[in-house]
């Protein structure tokens, strides 16, 4: 084979492992990329294996299977251990013929007689296996020597990246699993609070509603998102009734400037009730991109008024009522104390007259 088809197939491998950022993608296409230019029908690769290519294992030692291409028996145990014999994994770059060997692994028996080991240097080996020696030009065993060594660093990259990527993964699961738990605190105390609470967008359309406001109103909460709040709360019969884009939410916020507002809210049926609402704007980097609009039913403190308003107006009636009694009395007191003041005088005026008449009688 000339040496510029040589480099040819060495520039293809080279881009298959160099285009890869995950490990199962990688063993994939360059077993397939190998078994396409050797003619060999049937490709494993192994990884990890170091002990027994070291020689400090038993002759058979039970290696998970990676990735095995060409045969639907090894097929069925990629990613799951298999027994494997040492003498196929020991060793260095070979082209070996050994029916007996390659027959104890779990795949077509008495098939495969010829196998071509491929070293990956500190990570694995890769072995090719056929019926017969394929007829190929290839320098089988030098060729390919360059392809593992890349093949060995895109590995350690592969999983420095998965590791890596994996990291981040736990770490937005972690961020995910904390964000729905607030949101899940957040949402029993908006479904526990007794007040209505809506969300609103910038123009004034519902983005969340908490169960009790949907109570309040009439509604499901359902039925109320993404839906103009003012047509909800509102009969439409007062002027404005279909405000421009945004006119509600400003508004909203013009009111909010006077805080505690009074106001009287439309429910579903068309019948109202009074409350007492707060607005708050919703603030982004310093933008405001909606409000919060807080609100309570205040029937029940209406009624509350409206009896103290009445007993105060009985009181006062009351009061008139007993002044003028007081009046009247006082009236005949006055009247009475002048009759006996008068008798009074008159009674003195009178005993003078007697003592002036007694002084005039002879002794």
């Amino acid at each position: 084979m000339k040496r510029e088809q040589i480099l040819a197939i060495l520039y293809e491998m080279a881009i298959t492992i160099g285009g890869e950022m995950r490990l199962k993608p990688l063993l994939t296409k360059t077993l397939q990329r190998l078994l396409f230019h050797t003619s060999f029908p049937c490709g494993l690769i192994f990884l990890d294996t170091e002990a027994i290519r070291s020689g400090n294992a038993e002759e058979t030692a039970e290696i998970r299977l990676e990735q095995s291409i060409g045969d639907l028996d090894l097929s069925g145990h990629d990613g799951s251990p298999i027994l494997v014999p040492a003498a196929l994994i020991r060793g260095g770059i070979e082209l070996v013929e050994d029916r007996e060997l390659l027959s104890r692994l779990p795949c077509r028996q008495d098939y495969y007689h010829v196998f071509l080991r491929l070293p990956v240097d500190d990570c694995g080996v890769i072995i090719l296996m056929a019926p017969s020696l394929p007829s190929t030009n290839l320098p089988l065993t030098q060729i390919f020597q360059p392809v593992m060594n890349n093949f060995a660093k895109a590995i350690h990259l592969c999983r420095g990246y998965e590791a890596y990527t994996e990291g981040i993964i736990q770490h937005q699961r972690v961020a995910e699993a904390a964000f729905k738990d607030i949101s899940y605190r957040h949402r029993l105390i908006l479904d526990s609070v007794g007040e209505g609470i809506c969300g609103l967008d910038l123009e004034g359309n519902v983005t969340f509603v908490n169960p009790a406001a949907a109570k309040m109103l009439g509604f499901r909460p359902a039925e109320m998102e993404g839906k103009p709040l003012h047509n909800l709360i509102s009969d439409g019969s007062e002027e404005g009734a279909r405000p421009e884009p945004g006119a509600v939410i400003r508004t909203l916020l013009k009111w909010n400037n006077q805080g505690v507002v009074d106001d009287d809210f439309r429910r579903r049926d068309g019948s109202s009730f009074p409350v007492e609402y707060v607005t708050t704007p919703l603030m982004v980097d310093s933008r405001m991109v909606g409000a919060v609009l807080v609100f309570r039913d205040i029937t029940e403190r209406k009624g509350a008024e409206e009896a103290i308003r009445k007993l105060n107006e009985e009181l006062e009636e009351r009061v008139r009522e007993r002044t003028a009694e007081l009046e009247q009395t006082n009236g005949e007191l006055a009247r009475m104390n002048k009759l006996f003041v008068g008798r009074e005088l008159r009674m003195v005026e009178l005993k003078a007259r007697i003592r002036e008449l007694e002084g005039r009688l002879p002794h």
